[in-house]
């Protein structure tokens, strides 16, 4: 028998694109023009072809160099960094102390029994904000919130408790309902004829247990329900409960003007942009909500100049129960209006509701291609669509039926919808429109890119696509999203029926969840500007006003 060679193997070699070179020599021999990595060879390259010829390559690369290569991969893993966004040596300092607040945290042993991100929001909610990362947060200017139901942005206990308390000039007062009724939860009548199955709601509201009822017919439940459907039943009728008290002009101005105040003075944003139904041209009503919010509004700026709260309006008509000829009627009256008054507070449109029970977006198609109308190389309305609010899966067929309710075919394709008629319908928009939630988005890499190339942001709602069985914190696509340099912002959706205000829960849940860094996070509130619907001098007056906000903070943190 031949004895075995002891002859030394080659140099092994690998083959990477067009170079023929040994490991050792990768760094010289890679394309570096791509920001990611090749899961073989540790190179900046989407399509590497790398074959290893051999099977050891053990002597190819010092511990050095693979930790090199280490930390460069995880320091892409990081948000991109967007254009025009700066960052500095204090800012990395202060950094550094965000993240021993979030290691505080998640070292704790409770969190470590229970990951907070996993649990029901309701069950951690009075337990975060006595850390610090909760009140650095909460210091932390935070830009904008672009995606807020105005009739769930405040107080309600504040609400109903000035409903309740507050005297009035004629012979009216408050009554509330039995728990539980759904239409005409409160009543203004006379005091000389109180309607049938109604109580006064001054004197129940002054019982604690009977005040706990009315509460917990305004917000969702503290345990869990089992599906989105049963959360949406308990979720939407608090709207028509709550907009019986909102009916009333001074309650209205009084729960906005505090709304308000709050987002300025205790969670430091300076930008909101509302989803509600709003003035459209000719039209004008003192006692109107459109001119209570503005009044509200108009109270906590005063006279400061620049002021510390600008507004922007986005029509959202119910993917429900909106018939298409008003849909189409109310698009029409946006397209004016925004055509009439580009710097107006009105600036888009969208199609609120449930998504899997109601009206696929591309049922809608035809009123936007007749609505669409170009104007100085500008196309209107802009669309801001609530769309990827869902769990269901794409269907990944062109002859999918997808006219029909997506929960009865059991696949959800307004995310295409939401990216063609952004890009296709109206090619031409200064800043195309946004998305609401998106949840659903990481399904489809393709769309991923295609949104990221068309610059179409998401508004995520963290906190609210757990309350609402779409996601927990720490399964939502966000952190992936970020990662993969999807423009993304933060906001609170509903929160007076979640039991907050502000946009401070989501911030903390989503850097507890997805380990976000001060970075990150200044990355998320410069994007709630950036792709805010503000334009021109008002989008810079905005910046400039965050970027001195941005700057006071960090000297305050690093001087802690």
């Amino acid at each position: 028998m031949k004895p075995p060679s002891t002859k030394e193997k080659p140099k092994e070699k690998v083959t990477h694109g067009n170079h023929y070179t040994t490991r050792s020599d990768w760094n010289s021999t890679c394309p570096r023009s791509l920001q990611t990595f090749c899961s073989r060879c540790l190179c900046q390259s989407t399509f590497c072809s790398l074959q290893v010829s051999t099977s050891a390559v053990s002597d190819a690369i010092t511990e050095g160099e693979y930790f090199q290569k280490r930390d460069e991969l995880m320091d892409a893993m990081h948000s991109p960094t967007p254009k025009g966004f700066e960052w500095s040596k204090e800012e990395d300092t202060a950094q550094v102390k965000v993240a021993a607040m979030w290691k505080e945290i998640v070292t704790l042993p409770e969190f470590k029994a229970n990951p907070w991100d996993q649990q029901y929001f309701f069950d951690v909610k009075d337990r975060v904000v006595n850390t610090r990362l909760f009140s650095t947060l909460k210091a932390m200017p935070k830009g904008s919130i672009l995606h807020v139901h105005p009739t769930a942005m405040g107080s309600y206990e504040e609400l109903v408790n000035d409903a309740a308390t507050t005297a009035r000039t004629d012979d009216k007062q408050w009554y509330v309902a039995a728990p539980g009724t759904s239409k005409d939860y409160f009543l203004l009548k006379s005091q000389n004829q109180p309607p049938s199955g109604y109580s006064v709601l001054k004197s129940t509201w002054a019982n604690p247990a009977q005040k706990a009822l009315i509460l917990q017919d305004l917000t969702m439940p503290d345990s869990p329900v089992i599906t989105p459907g049963d959360a949406w039943k308990i979720f939407q009728p608090i709207f028509g409960r709550v907009g019986c008290l909102l009916n009333d002009s001074d309650l209205c101005t009084n729960y906005y003007e505090r709304a308000f105040r709050f987002l300025v003075e205790s969670d430091h944003l300076c930008h909101v942009e509302l989803r509600t139904t709003w003035y459209t041209t000719g039209e004008t009503n003192p006692n109107s909500k459109e001119s209570c919010i503005l009044h509200a509004l108009a109270k906590v700026n005063g006279s400061t100049a620049p002021p510390p709260l600008t507004m922007k309006a986005i029509w959202s008509d119910s993917r429900h129960n909106t018939p298409a000829d008003k849909v189409k009627e109310n698009m029409e009256s946006v397209r004016d209006t925004t055509i009439a008054n580009p710097q107006g507070v009105l600036v888009g449109y969208d199609l609120v509701g449930e998504e899997d029970s109601g009206n696929p977006s591309r049922d809608y198609v035809q009123q936007v291609l007749e609505t669409a109308r170009e104007v100085n190389n500008r196309q209107y309305p802009r669309l801001f669509f609530h769309d990827g609010e869902t769990n269901l899966p794409p269907s990944h067929s062109a002859d999918s039926e997808d006219d029909k309710i997506p929960e009865s075919v059991g696949y959800n394709d307004n995310l295409v919808d939401a990216y063609l008629l952004n890009t296709v319908v109206l090619p031409h928009n200064i800043k195309p429109g946004r998305v609401g939630h998106a949840v659903s988005l990481f399904k489809s890499p393709l769309l991923i890119q295609k949104y990221k190339e068309a610059g179409i942001a998401v508004e995520m709602c963290p906190v609210s696509n757990q309350l609402l069985l779409y996601s927990s914190v720490r399964e939502h696509p966000g952190q992936m999203y970020l990662e993969d340099g999807l423009a993304c912002s933060l906001s609170p959706d509903d929160p007076a029926i979640f039991q907050y205000q502000g946009n401070t829960y989501d911030f903390f849940m989503a850097c507890v969840a997805w380990n976000l860094s001060l970075k990150d996070m200044k990355i998320l509130a410069y994007n709630s500007l950036i792709y805010s619907a503000l334009e021109g001098e008002e989008l810079s007056a905005r910046l400039k006003l965050w970027k001195g906000a941005w700057a006071n903070f960090i000297t305050a943190l690093n001087s802690n």
